[in-house]
C-alpha cells in the first residue's frame, strides 16, 4: 500500500522555515534601525500589513449637487485611526482636504467647488504614526449648477386639441 501524499499544501518544513525567516527579517529591520538611532516599534513594522478600508460613500463615479459630501468606509480590525485624502488630481499631488478620523466616517469639512475629486483612505495602527496602504481611489463630481428649464415647443401654450395623445416637443 502506498503512502498518502499531501496535495495543494506546501511542505511543513518549508512553511515553518518561511515563517521563521519572516520573523528574523522583521527583527533585523528593527535592530538595524535601532543601531542607526531610529526608533521603530513593532506596530510600525506591522502597520503596512493592516488592510486598506473598503470605500462606501460617496460611491465611485457619483455626480452630486451636494458640495459637502460625507465620506464613509468599512472599518478595519486593528486600525486606531484612518488617513483620509481628497484631491482634484488623481495622483494626490495637491491635497484639497485631509483628515485623521478615528471612526469610519468623516464630514467634508467645508464645501468643495464644482469639479471632479478623488478620495482614498488608509489605516493607521495604534501607538504609531505609520500609515498603512491606501485604498483604491474613488471619484465623485460636484455639480451645483442648476440646469436651465427646457423650452417647450409644441403644443403651444394654452392650445386646445381634440387629440387624446398629443405630441410634446
Amino acid at each position: 500500500m502506498s503512502k498518502p501524499t499531501r496535495t495543494g499544501l506546501p511542505p511543513r518544513k518549508n512553511f515553518f522555515a518561511s515563517f521563521l525567516l519572516s520573523i528574523i527579517l522583521i527583527g533585523s529591520v528593527i535592530s538595524s534601525a535601532m543601531l542607526i538611532g531610529l526608533s521603530v516599534s513593532p506596530q510600525q513594522a506591522w502597520a503596512s500589513h493592516l488592510l486598506p478600508p473598503t470605500l462606501t460613500d460617496p460611491p465611485n463615479t457619483t455626480i452630486t449637487n451636494d458640495a459637502t459630501p460625507d465620506f464613509n468606509w468599512n472599518s478595519v480590525s486593528g486600525a486606531a485611526s484612518y488617513s483620509l485624502q481628497v484631491d482634484n488630481n488623481n495622483d494626490f499631488s495637491s491635497l484639497t482636504y485631509t483628515a485623521t478620523p478615528t471612526s469610519s466616517s468623516q464630514d467634508s469639512g467645508g464645501p468643495f467647488t464644482d469639479g471632479t475629486y478623488y478620495w482614498r483612505v488608509a489605516t493607521k495602527g495604534s501607538g504609531t504614526d505609520a500609515i498603512g496602504t491606501y485604498s483604491s481611489a474613488f471619484t465623485f463630481t460636484v455639480d451645483t449648477v442648476v440646469p436651465t428649464a427646457p423650452a417647450l415647443l409644441t403644443p403651444i401654450n394654452a392650445a386646445f386639441t381634440n387629440d387624446p395623445t398629443p405630441f410634446f416637443d
